[in-house]
């Protein structure tokens, strides 16, 4: 690699989760998936790189008659992401800005799987082995654009492939609050979700937060009965009455940490309050107001070609482009 060399990025977010797009035809310079992640790590460092929550990394098709992108979305601890309904609406006014996609028609997104692990599928770890899926994982279904650098984009992120009840031990919680009647709810999207539902999160704090996030993910796991939870996104949903149309969200992400938004999050907490009863099937849009803004979840609609899917809607801007400098990568 040149000395000189840069590497050209357009920054955007999502209700304040913001994200660094990169073309493809960088990951040529990445020999293996330990420098590619290491790369994305740096560069999401908000005080010694750009800063942001994730790399996105994306493929246009040669056959510009054929609407589809691939891409690659990595955590800012360098694991992938399963999905990211955030990163997604960022994509789609990227997509509107290179005049990929009208914005009114249906556009699917695929994974983007590098060259180099093409020999090498032995290196992916068991819990990102999503990356290797072939089908679309996710569908653009329309924005409505306020202006070049700003659309409110609606996703379709599929529905839930798994969901249950997970009974915890007795005085799990008791460091953070009366939680004694709690049963949180794993919900698998194609990223995992754990979703804890308390009027207690009105009390928290972002310190708060952040140590349920981070408490839940390692140790609480650990306290389940009857079922073996996967490390996943932390859901802190605060209760409200029955059938409200707006929920307080606060979601811990793996990868990433306490976020300003989660847009799988807001999906995962549709499905929670719904299993739990505490919201109709039926209910056309729930609101989830997230740190960063404020997102809508659908409930089950049936997509043309793609069956039954949750739509997310949102805010998308674009904030800025750029070069990275050589050495932040070599």
């Amino acid at each position: 690699m040149h000395s000189d060399f840069n590497i050209e990025f357009e920054e955007f977010h999502g209700a304040s989760n913001d994200f660094i797009f990169i073309s493809d035809s960088y990951l040529k310079f990445f020999s293996n998936q330990n420098l590619l992640k290491k790369f994305a790590e740096k560069i999401c460092d908000r005080n010694q790189g750009i800063g942001a929550d994730g790399v996105v990394f994306y493929q246009y098709p040669l056959n510009q008659n054929i609407p589809f992108v691939n891409i690659l979305i990595i955590n800012s601890d360098g694991s992938f992401a399963g999905t990211c309904g955030n990163a997604l609406r960022c994509l789609g006014l990227k997509l509107i800005q290179d005049q990929k996609w009208d914005g009114l028609n249906s556009f699917p997104i695929f994974r983007l799987l590098p060259s180099f692990f093409s020999s090498k599928l032995e290196t992916i770890l068991s819990e990102e082995e999503f990356i290797l899926q072939k089908n679309s994982f996710a569908v653009l279904t329309k924005a409505n654009i306020q202006n070049l650098n700003d659309a409110n984009v609606s996703v379709a992120m599929g529905r839930e492939i798994e969901i249950f009840q997970t009974p915890i031990q007795d005085n799990s919680l008791v460091n953070f609050g009366n939680f004694e009647n709690i049963t949180p709810i794993f919900v698998s999207l194609s990223n995992p979700h754990w979703v804890f539902i308390s009027s207690e999160f009105f009390k928290f704090n972002k310190k708060m937060y952040e140590e349920f996030g981070h408490y839940a993910q390692n140790e609480l796991r650990q306290k389940a009965l009857n079922n073996k939870i996967p490390l996943a996104n932390i859901g802190m949903l605060s209760f409200q009455e029955k059938n409200a149309s707006q929920w307080d969200l606060v979601v811990y992400e793996r990868g990433a940490g306490l976020t300003a938004c989660c847009g799988s999050g807001g999906v995962a907490a549709r499905i929670a309050l719904e299993h739990s009863q505490y919201i109709a099937t039926q209910l056309n849009d729930v609101f989830f107001k997230m740190p960063g803004g404020i997102i809508s979840i659908s409930k089950l609609n049936i997509l043309e070609n793609y069956g039954e899917q949750r739509i997310l809607s949102g805010p998308a801007k674009k904030v800025f482009s750029g070069n990275i400098p050589h050495y932040l990568f070599q």
